[in-house]
């Protein structure tokens, strides 16, 4: 396939796309229960909705695709929460507003891994709103952490930054970064993952 592809092409790829994904959303709805359609409308979010719509018909949703459609499916899911419990993401525009910085000095501080940022969907790249402080300033302590992890893949370390503070067992260990405990063991995590990667 041609991969400069002008606009009119874009828009006739875009509407074929669209077109196969109607179709085939269409046919898993008309094998739902009243109680899956129930579910899939109370699923927190749209990723939610629609793991629950094509895992719940598995003889034309995901699960007929094979377990690497359904894997993707889940991770879509995962990576909402994990945007959820972060608080959100602030784009590079409204990051440098917030610290004084240039475009190209926000880059430069995710390249050194002074701030998180996770790829997302459009190709642009998020930061997680709770790495930041109330007063709008980087949280204490973040940059050792992510020095910690290494190359690691940044969804696997926003895993860890929202899960429970690895000290308390409670929380979301990125509000707690300002306790030096709670920040050498989220760097020992780091470390301790890294080696176990490359054994």
């Amino acid at each position: 396939m041609n991969m400069r592809a002008g606009s009119s092409d874009r828009e006739r790829l875009q509407r074929a796309l669209y077109r196969r994904m109607q179709r085939h959303i269409r046919a898993t709805l008309e094998r739902l229960s009243v109680a899956e359609l129930i579910q899939a409308v109370e699923a927190e979010t749209p990723a939610e909705t629609v793991a629950q719509v094509l895992s719940s018909a598995p003889e034309v949703g995901v699960q007929a695709e094979g377990s690497w459609a359904s894997a993707v499916m889940r991770g879509a899911v995962q990576k909402q929460r994990m945007l959820e419990l972060a608080g959100g993401v602030f784009t590079s525009g409204e990051v440098a507003r917030m610290l004084g910085l240039s475009l190209p000095g926000v880059k430069q501080r995710m390249r050194r891994r002074q701030l998180l940022a996770v790829p997302l969907g459009s190709g642009e790249w998020g930061f997680p709103v709770r790495q930041f402080d109330a007063g709008g300033g980087v949280r204490a302590g973040l940059a050792d952490v992510l020095a910690a992890w290494g190359d690691e893949s940044p969804w696997v370390v926003l895993s860890v930054l929202v899960g429970p503070d690895p000290v308390s067992g409670e929380g979301i260990a990125l509000e707690r970064l300002g306790d030096p405990a709670t920040r050498e063991a989220l760097a020992a995590l780091g470390r301790s993952y890294g080696s176990q990667a490359a054994a």
